[in-house]
């Protein structure tokens, strides 16, 4: 049964994923036609003001926002899905220990040193990917 409530979650997700994707879709249409009727326009400062309106759409629907908009609905699906998997007694989830994260650390260093050296900036591309995910993983 576990089973047939999970898919019932995942196609009701589907379906508000699709809504919102229709709501986006309609908004950037609807951008889309302001910027051709501004370009026919014949006043300049009607134009101006319909582009202006246009680009601030655009820009409240893609970019960063958009990507947040992404994020936030991947990211609770996947939280969802997890979770139906941990509860499905045929899936088994494991934790590595302390000594096996460092095991696998140990074992990816020499990949990162010689990538680090093979890489133009490498060092310092590292040294910023390593300060932006301790500062993701801090909730910052």
């Amino acid at each position: 049964m576990a089973n047939h409530k999970s898919a019932l979650k995942r196609a009701k997700q589907n379906l508000d994923r699709r809504i919102r994707n229709k709501s986006v879709k309609t908004r950037v249409k609807k951008v889309v036609k302001e910027v051709r009727l501004a370009a026919g326009d014949a006043a300049k400062e009607t134009a101006v003001e319909k582009l202006t309106v246009a680009k601030s759409a655009i820009d409240k629907n893609s970019g960063e926002a958009l990507s947040e908009l992404f994020a936030q609905v991947v990211g609770n699906d996947e939280v969802s899905i997890l979770d139906d998997l941990k509860k499905d007694p045929q899936h088994k989830f494991v934790t590595p220990s302390g000594a096996e994260m460092t095991a696998w650390k140990n074992a990816f260093q020499p990949v990162i040193d010689n990538w680090k050296k093979e890489t133009p900036n490498g060092e310092t591309l590292i040294k910023a990917f390593q300060e932006e995910l301790d500062r993701y993983r801090s909730g910052k």
